[in-house]
């Protein structure tokens, strides 16, 4: 093994599909211009010491025993355990990973500020795959059970339709880059949703036929669509869709009844970013959150990564 050994993988939204995407509907998500690295050099120790800093600043550290992966101290025992989880399960998918150090030093930055969901736990998993030269999607299934279009959005350079069929990940990689762009904002309601909560409560036992049907057509029409008239209703037509599925009060209808324009979910409904467009200008929707208390209001190709070649 070579090192130090460099990895990095990109946060991720997800546009339509939420819920209904691990049912096996087609989504459209996105890699966004932010992501996560990790930096592994081989030390002497007899120790994983690691370290994660989110925008260069001290959040995560731990000391593991390097033989057999327990570990010795940490300052945030809850993610000291998912880590080490994550790095048997990895392990138990290559046997052959970390058996060539006698100790190691990592370190992860994490380039978002982790209360917006963009992908801290899809990209830590993307990297640790590469390190461990393992499946990222089994991986992730094992640590996360998500559906694991935020590990295709970690390794894609491009937005990309993601499927589940037959339980197996089909991505197809796209463009979308609508003329409106300047009309679509990301707002966050201040607080993170927990997604493996949420993948928990929703009722996978439902088999959602129609729903997921008529997901896959907005889903389909939402990518090439190049009238902004046009992308508010099928914003709308999504909302009324899941907001049916998961039993939640659309968030427009809940908190903004009276704004000027369509507001979408992104990812676990009630935290998170929403998703706004409208005909009035960046200021109008910027004064218009401001007010309501939500000053976290991002124009939305800031923080898409513009990559449509194919």
């Amino acid at each position: 093994m070579v090192l130090p050994l460099k990895y990095y993988s990109n946060a991720k939204l997800l546009i339509t599909a939420e819920y209904l995407v691990l049912k096996g509907a087609k989504a459209l998500a996105l890699p966004l211009n932010l992501g996560q690295d990790l930096c592994v050099q081989e030390t002497d120790s007899g120790y994983i010491e690691w370290i994660s800093t989110v925008k260069g600043e001290a959040w995560f550290d731990a000391k593991i025993l390097f033989s057999s992966l327990i570990l010795i101290e940490t300052n945030k025992p809850d993610k000291a355990k998912k880590l080490i989880e994550i790095l048997r399960f990895a392990k138990s998918l290559n046997p052959s990973f970390l058996n060539q150090s006698k100790g190691l030093k990592v370190k992860a930055n994490i380039e978002f500020d982790l209360d917006w969901g963009l992908g801290s736990s899809s990209t830590l998993v993307s990297n640790i795959a590469w390190w461990a030269a393992c499946n990222p999607y089994q991986l992730n299934k094992m640590a996360f059970h998500g559906s694991g279009y935020d590990i295709a959005c970690a390794r894609s350079n491009s937005p990309l339709f993601y499927q589940l069929i037959d339980k197996k990940p089909n991505i197809e990689r796209i463009e979308f880059n609508p003329p409106f762009f300047n009309q679509l904002t990301l707002v966050w309601l201040n607080q993170k949703q927990n997604s493996r909560e949420e993948i928990g409560r929703f009722d996978q036992s439902e088999n959602y036929f129609s729903e997921i049907s008529e997901i896959n057509k907005i889903t389909s029409e939402m990518a090439p669509c190049d009238n902004l008239t046009r992308f508010m209703k099928l914003m709308e037509l999504h909302e009324n869709i899941i907001s049916s599925v998961v039993g939640v009060t659309k968030v427009k209808q809940a908190l903004f009844a009276e704004f000027n324009g369509a507001i979408k979910s992104l990812g676990a409904w009630g935290g998170d970013f929403i998703l706004v467009a409208s005909e009035k200008s960046f200021e109008y929707v910027q004064n218009y959150f401001n007010q309501k208390g939500f000053h976290t209001v991002v124009k939305f190709d800031s923080l898409w990564r513009i990559a449509n070649s194919l």
